[in-house]
């Protein structure tokens, strides 16, 4: 059996242009699915993290890489 590691972020409020046009799928979630952390860095004595997000699984939006407090990121084991 293999085992992968699940990333998973609390993201940051964005700020809405158009919400006729957001998806119900991703609009209703707290917690998105990671595809990586790229880099580290500390921002005014805290720790942030770039992340590189999965794109919507509903509508395929593809989401710009963006910094998060690292306190935000989630991994979990999972079976493969």
């Amino acid at each position: 059996m293999r085992s992968a590691v699940k990333i998973t972020a609390k993201k940051r409020g964005e700020k809405r242009t158009n919400e006729k046009e957001d998806c119900p799928y991703h609009n209703a979630m707290e917690i998105f699915p990671v595809q990586y952390v790229a880099r580290t860095r500390e921002r005014k004595g805290k720790k942030e993290v770039l992340v590189h997000w999965l794109p919507c699984l509903s509508c395929k939006k593809i989401w710009p890489p963006s910094w998060e407090p690292q306190d935000n990121i989630s991994l979990a084991l999972t079976a493969t």
